[in-house]
């Protein structure tokens, strides 16, 4: 079983602001990589909690979304494609707005063809869905970037 997080206390009993502090930032450390879709604040008086569950799995693989901002080929005949990105949460809707910012200049985890072109996503509109999952020191890592082959149908 995991770490007690919460203090025993008698129903009705008040805990104090700084209690509740250290409850909301041991909250957030527990959650964190697990659920990234679920947010705890506390207001002072009260502890809010606000799930978002568009982004959450249970296998720790979740989608994001991504915007190429780095790199200098797609990829051809000769160079193998070295397109960085910016990763945020699935509520983002620009390559700024809303979500939440996972990193930048990533390169994806999965393998990338060592040569031939590559359809990328590009850095304009709501951005392409890609897969991240947190590691065990809960560090956040792109896996895909929806990055696919460049061919012309037959």
């Amino acid at each position: 079983m995991g770490k007690e997080i919460i203090p025993d206390f008698q129903r009705g009993q008040r805990l104090s602001a700084a209690e509740l502090n250290r409850i909301v930032r041991a909250v957030r450390q527990q959650i964190k990589g697990v659920a990234p879709g679920i947010r705890v604040d506390y207001t002072g008086s009260e502890i809010l909690i606000k799930a978002d569950f568009s982004s959450v799995t249970t296998d720790g693989m979740f989608a994001v979304r991504v915007w190429q901002d780095g790199g200098s080929t797609d990829g051809d005949e000769d160079t193998k494609c070295n397109r960085t990105y910016q990763v945020r949460t699935l509520p983002a809707t620009a390559i700024s707005t809303g979500g939440e910012e996972l990193g930048s200049a990533m390169t994806p985890l999965k393998r990338r063809p060592a040569f031939g072109p590559l359809d990328v996503p590009s850095d304009l509109s709501d951005g392409e869905i890609g897969t991240g999952f947190y590691d065990e020191d809960d560090v956040f890592f792109l896996y895909d970037a929806n990055e696919t082959l460049d061919v012309d149908a037959c």
